[in-house]
């Protein structure tokens, strides 16, 4: 083959299992031709992002080569005005991030370790983190993705604009999928604009019973958090977090209305945290 490779280090063990050789591919022609090598040759692959979900699915017995994404990392295609995305598997939703940012806008999706997931890694293990309360999964984000078979066979499937139909249901089939099913080379996302304010309120120590309640109340209020979050801390108490985006009046009134639902119950603590400190929780 003409794509780059080498020999399998200690790194590059998946679950025990140690593979002879690692492929680096650059261009999706290289990466379909390791699939069809290998397929011809009779050769177990694995794919791997940045690595950071590989405990998931079932060990597996045998593995003779490991396909690394981190070459195949550019953005392909960049509407602003259309808010949709077409970028490469290997890209760190880190990097995706920070090209979005310079127009003001993101890609929905928080889940842990940005700097290290990979946009075909967070498809193959169905990742996301708590905004999902919000903007969904990845299925309510993708619209189009492309993708190598087995035997080296280029596919896609959607298309580039939010409301596409034909086709819809083969980006939406490789979510979750852990690579069984071919290799996530590219993927389109429709995007959301960046909020003009955003606001994380601490309540620690809440009980089972009054983090029931403080949910309730949240519910009864008609209050819209982008996400709400339950840190087991000790035995029956958890540190609670409760995140407002939007418009800065609109988060100020938001954010005025759970403190007075706090206050009523007086149920403890609810204070505002930093940017660093909310990002750590």
């Amino acid at each position: 083959m003409s794509v780059f490779s080498r020999p399998a280090a200690e790194g590059d063990v998946i679950l025990g299992v140690r593979p002879e050789t690692v492929y680096e591919p650059s261009t999706v022609d290289e990466a379909a031709e390791v699939l069809r090598e290998s397929a011809l040759r009779g050769k177990s692959l694995a794919f791997i992002g940045g690595g950071t979900d590989l405990e998931l699915g079932t060990a597996p017995r045998r593995i003779d080569a490991v396909v690394r994404t981190g070459r195949l990392a550019r953005v392909i295609e960049y509407s602003p005005s259309d808010q949709i995305v077409v970028a490469e598997a290997g890209l760190t939703l880190g990097e995706l991030q920070r090209t979005l940012a310079s127009h003001r806008q993101r890609l929905a999706l928080d889940p842990p370790l940005p700097e290290r997931k990979t946009l075909g890694g967070i498809i193959a293990a169905n990742a996301y983190g708590p905004r999902r309360a919000r903007f969904g999964s990845v299925r309510d984000l993708i619209i189009g993705i492309s993708f190598v078979r087995a035997d080296g066979t280029l596919a896609r499937g959607g298309g580039k604009v939010v409301k596409n139909v034909a086709g819809f249901d083969l980006p939406k089939l490789m979510i979750g999928s852990l690579g069984t099913l071919g290799l996530i080379t590219s993927v389109n996302f429709r995007l959301h604009p960046l909020p003009e304010e955003e606001v994380t309120l601490h309540l620690p120590g809440r009980s089972g019973a009054g983090l029931r309640s403080l949910v309730r109340g949240i519910k009864e209020a008609q209050l819209e958090p982008t996400s709400v979050v339950a840190a087991w801390r000790e035995a029956d108490r958890f540190d609670v977090a409760v995140r407002f985006e939007g418009l800065r009046a609109g988060i100020a009134e938001q954010c005025e209305r759970l403190t007075g639902l706090v206050r009523r119950e007086a149920a403890g603590a609810c204070e505002t945290l930093d940017e660093p400190a909310a990002r750590a929780f």
